[in-house]
Protein backbone atom coordinates (compact mmCIF):
# COMPACT_ATOMS: atom_id res chain seq x y z
CA UNK A 1 0.00 0.00 0.00
CA UNK A 2 1.17 3.51 -0.79
CA UNK A 3 2.76 5.28 2.16
CA UNK A 4 1.76 8.91 2.69
CA UNK A 5 4.71 10.87 4.04
CA UNK A 6 5.49 14.56 3.67
CA UNK A 7 2.60 15.21 1.32
CA UNK A 8 2.26 18.90 2.12
CA UNK A 9 5.83 19.63 1.08
CA UNK A 10 5.22 17.74 -2.14
CA UNK A 11 2.21 19.85 -3.14
CA UNK A 12 4.22 22.77 -4.50
CA UNK A 13 6.30 20.42 -6.64
CA UNK A 14 3.13 19.05 -8.14
CA UNK A 15 1.49 22.38 -8.91
CA UNK A 16 3.20 22.65 -12.26
CA UNK A 17 3.11 18.96 -13.18
CA UNK A 18 -0.65 18.39 -13.06
CA UNK A 19 -1.48 20.38 -16.18
CA UNK A 20 -2.48 18.25 -19.13
CA UNK A 21 -0.38 18.38 -22.29
CA UNK A 22 -3.45 17.30 -24.26
CA UNK A 23 -4.13 19.49 -27.30
CA UNK A 24 -7.92 19.69 -27.72
CA UNK A 25 -7.54 20.79 -31.34
CA UNK A 26 -5.91 17.55 -32.47
CA UNK A 27 -8.50 14.88 -31.73
CA UNK A 28 -12.25 15.04 -31.48
CA UNK A 29 -15.10 12.57 -31.25
CA UNK A 30 -18.03 14.95 -31.43
CA UNK A 31 -19.28 13.47 -34.67
CA UNK A 32 -17.98 9.94 -35.28
CA UNK A 33 -20.11 8.03 -32.76
CA UNK A 34 -17.32 6.15 -30.95
CA UNK A 35 -18.32 7.54 -27.57
CA UNK A 36 -21.90 6.37 -27.99
CA UNK A 37 -20.71 2.88 -28.94
CA UNK A 38 -18.46 2.65 -25.87
CA UNK A 39 -21.25 3.84 -23.59
CA UNK A 40 -23.55 1.12 -24.94
CA UNK A 41 -20.83 -1.53 -24.58
CA UNK A 42 -19.55 -0.60 -21.10
CA UNK A 43 -22.43 0.96 -19.17
CA UNK A 44 -23.46 -1.11 -16.15
CA UNK A 45 -26.97 -0.64 -14.81
CA UNK A 46 -27.75 -1.44 -11.17
CA UNK A 47 -30.37 -0.74 -8.53
CA UNK A 48 -30.14 0.88 -5.13
CA UNK A 49 -29.86 -2.46 -3.29
CA UNK A 50 -26.59 -3.39 -5.02
CA UNK A 51 -23.43 -2.03 -6.59
CA UNK A 52 -21.60 -3.24 -9.69
CA UNK A 53 -18.67 -5.60 -9.23
CA UNK A 54 -16.51 -3.27 -11.33
CA UNK A 55 -16.95 -0.55 -8.71
CA UNK A 56 -15.99 -3.00 -5.96
CA UNK A 57 -12.86 -3.96 -7.91
CA UNK A 58 -11.89 -0.30 -8.28
CA UNK A 59 -12.42 0.41 -4.58
CA UNK A 60 -10.41 -2.67 -3.63
CA UNK A 61 -7.40 -1.73 -5.76
CA UNK A 62 -7.32 1.93 -4.67
CA UNK A 63 -5.84 3.44 -1.53
CA UNK A 64 -7.71 6.69 -2.14
CA UNK A 65 -11.13 6.91 -3.75
CA UNK A 66 -12.65 10.29 -4.60
CA UNK A 67 -16.39 10.72 -4.85
CA UNK A 68 -16.97 13.91 -6.86
CA UNK A 69 -20.48 14.89 -5.88
CA UNK A 70 -23.10 17.37 -6.95
CA UNK A 71 -23.56 19.29 -3.70
CA UNK A 72 -26.73 19.06 -1.58
CA UNK A 73 -27.97 15.82 -3.18
CA UNK A 74 -30.03 13.45 -1.02
CA UNK A 75 -29.38 10.38 -3.17
CA UNK A 76 -25.62 10.86 -2.95
CA UNK A 77 -25.48 10.81 0.85
CA UNK A 78 -27.74 7.76 0.79
CA UNK A 79 -25.38 6.09 -1.70
CA UNK A 80 -22.37 6.65 0.58
CA UNK A 81 -24.25 5.19 3.55
CA UNK A 82 -25.23 2.11 1.52
CA UNK A 83 -21.57 1.67 0.56
CA UNK A 84 -20.30 1.73 4.16
CA UNK A 85 -20.27 -2.07 4.66
CA UNK A 86 -18.36 -2.57 1.40
CA UNK A 87 -15.94 0.25 2.13
CA UNK A 88 -15.27 -1.05 5.63
CA UNK A 89 -14.72 -4.58 4.40
CA UNK A 90 -12.18 -3.31 1.86
CA UNK A 91 -10.18 -1.45 4.51
CA UNK A 92 -11.47 2.12 4.23
CA UNK A 93 -11.46 3.78 7.64
CA UNK A 94 -11.61 7.54 7.01
CA UNK A 95 -14.22 9.51 5.08
CA UNK A 96 -13.15 13.06 4.29
CA UNK A 97 -15.87 15.56 3.50
CA UNK A 98 -15.79 19.10 2.18
CA UNK A 99 -17.26 20.94 5.13
CA UNK A 100 -16.04 23.49 7.70
CA UNK A 101 -12.88 22.28 9.44
CA UNK A 102 -13.56 24.02 12.77
CA UNK A 103 -16.71 22.01 13.48
CA UNK A 104 -15.22 18.66 12.51
CA UNK A 105 -14.39 17.70 16.09
CA UNK A 106 -18.06 18.12 17.05
CA UNK A 107 -19.16 15.60 14.44
CA UNK A 108 -16.34 13.18 15.31
CA UNK A 109 -17.29 13.25 18.99
CA UNK A 110 -20.98 12.85 18.22
CA UNK A 111 -20.36 9.82 16.02
CA UNK A 112 -18.14 8.36 18.74
CA UNK A 113 -20.86 8.91 21.37
CA UNK A 114 -18.93 11.50 23.41
CA UNK A 115 -21.49 14.29 22.93
CA UNK A 116 -25.26 14.05 22.58
CA UNK A 117 -25.99 16.16 19.49
CA UNK A 118 -24.66 18.45 16.77
CA UNK A 119 -25.91 21.95 15.88
CA UNK A 120 -28.69 22.32 13.32
CA UNK A 121 -26.47 24.08 10.79
CA UNK A 122 -24.33 20.92 10.57
CA UNK A 123 -27.36 18.66 10.26
CA UNK A 124 -28.67 21.00 7.55
CA UNK A 125 -25.80 19.77 5.36
CA UNK A 126 -25.01 16.32 6.70
CA UNK A 127 -27.82 14.75 8.71
CA UNK A 128 -28.11 11.67 6.48
CA UNK A 129 -24.37 11.02 6.36
CA UNK A 130 -23.73 11.65 10.06
CA UNK A 131 -26.50 9.37 11.24
CA UNK A 132 -25.61 6.72 8.68
CA UNK A 133 -22.00 6.55 9.85
CA UNK A 134 -23.00 6.67 13.52
CA UNK A 135 -25.43 3.77 13.05
CA UNK A 136 -22.91 1.73 11.08
CA UNK A 137 -20.18 2.25 13.66
CA UNK A 138 -22.53 1.09 16.40
CA UNK A 139 -22.99 -2.22 14.55
CA UNK A 140 -19.32 -3.18 14.07
CA UNK A 141 -16.16 -3.55 16.19
CA UNK A 142 -13.92 -0.53 16.71
CA UNK A 143 -11.45 -1.84 14.14
CA UNK A 144 -14.04 -1.57 11.34
CA UNK A 145 -15.43 1.86 12.19
CA UNK A 146 -15.15 5.11 10.24
CA UNK A 147 -13.93 8.58 11.08
CA UNK A 148 -15.71 11.45 9.35
CA UNK A 149 -13.18 14.27 8.84
CA UNK A 150 -14.08 17.76 7.62
CA UNK A 151 -11.27 19.23 5.52
CA UNK A 152 -12.53 22.49 4.01
CA UNK A 153 -11.63 25.93 5.30
CA UNK A 154 -14.16 27.88 7.37
CA UNK A 155 -16.27 29.79 4.87
CA UNK A 156 -18.42 31.41 7.55
CA UNK A 157 -16.75 33.99 9.79
CA UNK A 158 -18.63 32.71 12.84
CA UNK A 159 -17.61 29.02 12.48
CA UNK A 160 -14.46 29.21 14.59
CA UNK A 161 -15.90 31.26 17.45
CA UNK A 162 -19.04 29.12 17.54
CA UNK A 163 -16.86 26.04 17.76
CA UNK A 164 -14.98 27.57 20.71
CA UNK A 165 -18.29 28.22 22.47
CA UNK A 166 -19.29 24.58 22.06
CA UNK A 167 -15.82 23.48 23.16
CA UNK A 168 -16.23 25.39 26.43
CA UNK A 169 -19.33 23.30 27.13
CA UNK A 170 -17.02 20.27 27.15
CA UNK A 171 -13.88 21.57 28.92
CA UNK A 172 -15.12 24.59 30.86
CA UNK A 173 -14.60 28.31 30.40
CA UNK A 174 -11.20 29.24 28.99
CA UNK A 175 -9.47 32.57 29.68
CA UNK A 176 -7.53 31.93 26.46
CA UNK A 177 -10.73 32.52 24.46
CA UNK A 178 -11.76 35.82 26.06
CA UNK A 179 -9.96 38.18 23.70
CA UNK A 180 -11.25 36.64 20.49
CA UNK A 181 -14.80 36.50 21.89
CA UNK A 182 -14.62 40.28 22.38
CA UNK A 183 -13.44 41.10 18.86
CA UNK A 184 -15.56 41.85 15.78
CA UNK A 185 -15.48 38.89 13.42
CA UNK A 186 -12.93 39.20 10.60
CA UNK A 187 -11.67 42.56 11.85
CA UNK A 188 -7.93 43.34 12.21
CA UNK A 189 -8.42 42.88 15.93
CA UNK A 190 -9.85 39.42 15.31
CA UNK A 191 -6.76 38.43 13.31
CA UNK A 192 -4.52 39.79 16.08
CA UNK A 193 -6.42 37.84 18.74
CA UNK A 194 -6.16 34.67 16.65
CA UNK A 195 -2.40 35.09 16.35
CA UNK A 196 -2.20 35.83 20.07
CA UNK A 197 -3.96 32.56 20.90
CA UNK A 198 -1.51 30.63 18.76
CA UNK A 199 1.57 32.32 20.27
CA UNK A 200 0.31 31.76 23.81
CA UNK A 201 -0.41 28.08 23.21
CA UNK A 202 2.95 27.40 21.56
CA UNK A 203 5.00 29.37 24.09
CA UNK A 204 3.21 27.83 27.09
CA UNK A 205 2.56 24.38 25.68
CA UNK A 206 3.18 22.48 28.90
CA UNK A 207 0.71 24.65 30.80
CA UNK A 208 -2.07 24.37 28.23
CA UNK A 209 -1.59 20.65 27.66
CA UNK A 210 -1.94 20.10 31.39
CA UNK A 211 -4.82 22.53 31.71
CA UNK A 212 -7.06 21.34 28.85
CA UNK A 213 -5.57 17.96 28.02
CA UNK A 214 -3.48 16.97 25.01
CA UNK A 215 -6.49 16.00 22.87
CA UNK A 216 -8.03 19.44 23.17
CA UNK A 217 -4.69 21.22 22.89
CA UNK A 218 -3.89 19.51 19.59
CA UNK A 219 -7.39 20.08 18.25
CA UNK A 220 -7.37 23.76 19.11
CA UNK A 221 -3.93 24.44 17.69
CA UNK A 222 -4.95 22.77 14.43
CA UNK A 223 -8.20 24.76 14.36
CA UNK A 224 -6.24 28.01 14.73
CA UNK A 225 -3.95 27.03 11.82
CA UNK A 226 -6.95 26.53 9.54
CA UNK A 227 -8.83 29.59 10.79
CA UNK A 228 -5.84 31.83 10.05
CA UNK A 229 -5.89 30.62 6.44
CA UNK A 230 -9.68 30.86 6.36
CA UNK A 231 -9.55 34.47 7.53
CA UNK A 232 -7.25 35.30 4.62
CA UNK A 233 -9.45 33.45 2.12
CA UNK A 234 -12.61 35.21 3.27
CA UNK A 235 -10.99 38.50 2.27
CA UNK A 236 -9.02 37.61 -0.86
CA UNK A 237 -10.98 34.62 -2.29
CA UNK A 238 -7.72 33.01 -3.46
CA UNK A 239 -8.95 29.62 -4.69
CA UNK A 240 -5.48 28.16 -5.13
CA UNK A 241 -4.71 28.84 -1.45
CA UNK A 242 -7.98 27.10 -0.56
CA UNK A 243 -7.02 24.05 -2.62
CA UNK A 244 -3.60 23.90 -0.93
CA UNK A 245 -5.16 24.20 2.53
CA UNK A 246 -7.65 21.42 1.85
CA UNK A 247 -4.81 19.23 0.66
CA UNK A 248 -2.83 20.01 3.82
CA UNK A 249 -5.81 19.06 5.98
CA UNK A 250 -6.14 15.73 4.17
CA UNK A 251 -2.42 15.00 4.17
CA UNK A 252 -2.15 15.50 7.94
CA UNK A 253 -4.44 12.51 8.42
CA UNK A 254 -2.53 10.50 5.80
CA UNK A 255 0.76 11.16 7.57
CA UNK A 256 -0.67 10.07 10.93
CA UNK A 257 -2.20 6.83 9.57
CA UNK A 258 -0.41 5.86 6.35
CA UNK A 259 -1.67 2.26 6.16
CA UNK A 260 -5.40 2.95 5.87
CA UNK A 261 -7.65 3.48 2.87
CA UNK A 262 -9.47 6.77 2.40
CA UNK A 263 -12.64 8.06 0.78
CA UNK A 264 -12.56 11.75 -0.15
CA UNK A 265 -16.06 13.06 -0.74
CA UNK A 266 -15.93 16.48 -2.36
CA UNK A 267 -17.44 18.58 -5.11
CA UNK A 268 -16.68 17.12 -8.51
CA UNK A 269 -14.69 20.24 -9.43
CA UNK A 270 -12.17 19.38 -6.70
CA UNK A 271 -12.21 15.71 -7.66
CA UNK A 272 -10.85 16.29 -11.16
CA UNK A 273 -7.53 14.62 -11.94
CA UNK A 274 -7.02 17.14 -14.73
CA UNK A 275 -8.74 20.51 -14.61
CA UNK A 276 -11.15 20.93 -17.49
CA UNK A 277 -14.07 22.32 -15.48
CA UNK A 278 -14.10 25.66 -13.64
CA UNK A 279 -10.95 27.63 -12.68
CA UNK A 280 -7.78 26.16 -14.15
CA UNK A 281 -5.78 25.45 -10.99
CA UNK A 282 -4.50 22.14 -9.58
CA UNK A 283 -7.27 20.34 -7.73
CA UNK A 284 -7.20 17.76 -4.95
CA UNK A 285 -7.75 14.95 -7.43
CA UNK A 286 -4.86 16.16 -9.61
CA UNK A 287 -2.51 16.51 -6.67
CA UNK A 288 -3.30 13.13 -5.16
CA UNK A 289 -3.03 11.39 -8.53
CA UNK A 290 0.41 12.96 -8.91
CA UNK A 291 1.53 11.12 -5.79
CA UNK A 292 0.19 7.62 -6.42
CA UNK A 293 -1.45 5.57 -9.13
CA UNK A 294 -3.59 3.88 -6.49
CA UNK A 295 -6.30 6.49 -6.69
CA UNK A 296 -9.72 6.31 -8.31
CA UNK A 297 -11.87 9.37 -8.94
CA UNK A 298 -15.58 9.14 -9.75
CA UNK A 299 -17.93 11.92 -10.83
CA UNK A 300 -21.57 11.51 -9.71
CA UNK A 301 -24.14 13.05 -12.03
CA UNK A 302 -27.90 13.43 -11.72
CA UNK A 303 -29.71 12.85 -15.02
CA UNK A 304 -32.80 14.75 -13.97
CA UNK A 305 -34.53 16.07 -10.87
CA UNK A 306 -34.08 19.10 -8.63
CA UNK A 307 -30.98 20.73 -7.19
CA UNK A 308 -29.67 23.90 -5.59
CA UNK A 309 -26.74 25.96 -6.80
CA UNK A 310 -26.25 27.57 -3.36
CA UNK A 311 -27.33 26.15 -0.04
CA UNK A 312 -29.29 29.28 0.92
CA UNK A 313 -31.37 29.42 -2.27
CA UNK A 314 -35.07 29.29 -1.48
CA UNK A 315 -35.96 27.88 -4.88
CA UNK A 316 -34.70 24.69 -6.48
CA UNK A 317 -33.71 24.16 -10.11
CA UNK A 318 -35.65 21.55 -12.05
CA UNK A 319 -33.64 19.98 -14.85
CA UNK A 320 -33.51 17.09 -17.30
CA UNK A 321 -30.12 16.59 -18.95
CA UNK A 322 -31.50 14.24 -21.60
CA UNK A 323 -33.97 16.86 -22.77
CA UNK A 324 -31.63 19.86 -22.49
CA UNK A 325 -28.40 18.40 -23.87
CA UNK A 326 -27.34 18.16 -27.50
CA UNK A 327 -27.55 14.90 -29.40
CA UNK A 328 -23.74 14.58 -29.20
CA UNK A 329 -23.65 14.99 -25.42
CA UNK A 330 -22.18 11.97 -23.65
CA UNK A 331 -24.62 12.34 -20.75
CA UNK A 332 -27.50 11.97 -23.19
CA UNK A 333 -26.11 8.62 -24.33
CA UNK A 334 -25.74 7.49 -20.71
CA UNK A 335 -29.21 8.62 -19.66
CA UNK A 336 -30.93 6.97 -22.60
CA UNK A 337 -28.95 3.73 -22.23
CA UNK A 338 -29.48 3.56 -18.45
CA UNK A 339 -33.23 3.53 -18.91
CA UNK A 340 -34.10 5.04 -15.53
CA UNK A 341 -31.63 2.96 -13.49
CA UNK A 342 -28.49 3.82 -11.60
CA UNK A 343 -25.53 3.39 -13.92
CA UNK A 344 -21.77 2.99 -13.72
CA UNK A 345 -19.44 3.80 -16.61
CA UNK A 346 -15.70 3.05 -16.34
CA UNK A 347 -13.58 5.44 -18.40
CA UNK A 348 -10.56 3.15 -18.76
CA UNK A 349 -10.84 2.83 -22.54
CA UNK A 350 -8.12 4.95 -24.17
CA UNK A 351 -10.75 6.64 -26.30
CA UNK A 352 -12.00 8.64 -23.31
CA UNK A 353 -8.49 9.99 -22.65
CA UNK A 354 -7.37 10.51 -26.23
CA UNK A 355 -10.38 12.31 -27.68
CA UNK A 356 -12.76 15.03 -26.68
CA UNK A 357 -16.28 14.39 -25.49
CA UNK A 358 -19.07 16.86 -24.94
CA UNK A 359 -20.45 16.15 -21.47
CA UNK A 360 -22.92 17.90 -19.16
CA UNK A 361 -21.99 17.38 -15.53
CA UNK A 362 -25.00 19.37 -14.35
CA UNK A 363 -27.56 21.82 -15.68
CA UNK A 364 -25.53 24.75 -16.93
CA UNK A 365 -22.15 22.98 -16.82
CA UNK A 366 -21.35 21.48 -20.22
CA UNK A 367 -17.72 21.14 -21.26
CA UNK A 368 -15.62 19.75 -24.10
CA UNK A 369 -12.82 17.63 -22.63
CA UNK A 370 -11.12 14.23 -22.59
CA UNK A 371 -13.33 13.05 -19.74
CA UNK A 372 -11.13 10.01 -19.06
CA UNK A 373 -8.40 12.39 -17.94
CA UNK A 374 -10.75 14.15 -15.55
CA UNK A 375 -12.20 11.07 -13.89
CA UNK A 376 -11.77 7.31 -13.85
CA UNK A 377 -15.50 6.57 -13.90
CA UNK A 378 -18.96 8.10 -13.81
CA UNK A 379 -21.94 7.10 -11.69
CA UNK A 380 -25.26 8.55 -12.79
CA UNK A 381 -28.41 8.81 -10.71
CA UNK A 382 -31.62 8.58 -12.76
CA UNK A 383 -33.14 11.28 -10.57
CA UNK A 384 -31.86 13.46 -7.72
CA UNK A 385 -33.45 15.68 -5.11
CA UNK A 386 -32.27 18.32 -2.68
CA UNK A 387 -31.24 17.09 0.78
CA UNK A 388 -34.28 16.46 2.95
CA UNK A 389 -32.33 17.93 5.87
CA UNK A 390 -32.45 21.34 4.18
CA UNK A 391 -36.19 21.40 4.84
CA UNK A 392 -35.91 19.96 8.35
CA UNK A 393 -33.06 21.97 9.85
CA UNK A 394 -32.10 25.66 9.93
CA UNK A 395 -28.65 26.63 8.64
CA UNK A 396 -28.87 29.84 10.66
Amino acid sequence: MFKYHGLTATFILLLFSCKSDFDPVILSDLTDGSTRELVVQNLVRFDASSSPSQLGDALASSDITIFGETHYTQEHQEFIVRMLPTLSQLGYRVIFDELFHSVGWIVEDYIAGHIEDVPEFIRFFHHELIEGIKDFNASVPDSLQFRLVYFDLNHWSQNFVHSLEIMEQQIGQQALFAEIFNETLDSPGYASALNGMEVAMESEEVFYRNDMGSKWYDRLLDMIRVEKASYEFRSNRDHLSREILMFENISQVFDAAPDKKYLVNTGMTHGQKETHMSIDIPRIGATLSGLTEQIFSIAFIGIEGERKRRFYDENVIAFNLIESSRNSDMIKYIGEEAGGQLSYLPLSDAHFSNSIQRISFSAGTTILAPVGRQFDALICYPSISVLYSMDEFDWN
